[in-house]
């Protein structure tokens, strides 16, 4: 007889959880487009998303070899894995975030980007090991 109020008790305690976890996903979660600031990673990639680029010369090399725009830089950092640690997040004035990412279908890279307030701007891209497809750039990195 106790088992059954206790197994009742618990049932009822599941259906109330289903219920209250099925409203706050469709009155509050649902089609929310912050929630990949929450970790981390999302919120530097958020963070970088929402700055304007700023190009320096090495940058800009960096760009017209791999064939880069603006459109491609969002789209790989959308995407990429940011590696925290090898990042330089504690660097002053800003921080270098290094993210690893696919630029196209065998090649990958690992872009080193500094974030200010509302700038982002490149520092280095390199392939990585598994690339398939080396690039072979010319270009003087800025030292950080």
């Amino acid at each position: 007889m106790k088992l059954n109020k206790i197994l009742r008790g618990f049932v009822f305690y599941l259906a109330g959880l289903a219920i209250g976890s099925a409203a706050i996903y469709f009155l509050w979660i649902r089609n929310r487009t912050d929630l990949l600031s929450w970790w981390p990673g999302g919120r530097v990639k958020d963070k970088i998303l929402r700055s304007n680029w700023l190009h320096s010369e090495a940058g800009m090399c960096y760009l017209n070899c791999y064939q880069l725009n603006d459109s491609l830089l969002n789209n790989f950092v959308k995407n990429g894995n940011v590696r925290f640690g090898i990042s330089k997040t504690r660097r002053k004035p800003f921080p270098v975030y290094i993210i690893d990412g696919m630029i196209d279908k065998n090649l990958y890279v690992r872009m080193h980007i500094e974030s200010a307030d509302s700038l982002a701007s490149i520092f280095q891209i390199e392939d990585l090991p598994n690339t398939k497809n080396k690039v072979n750039c010319n270009c003087n990195p800025i030292a950080y």
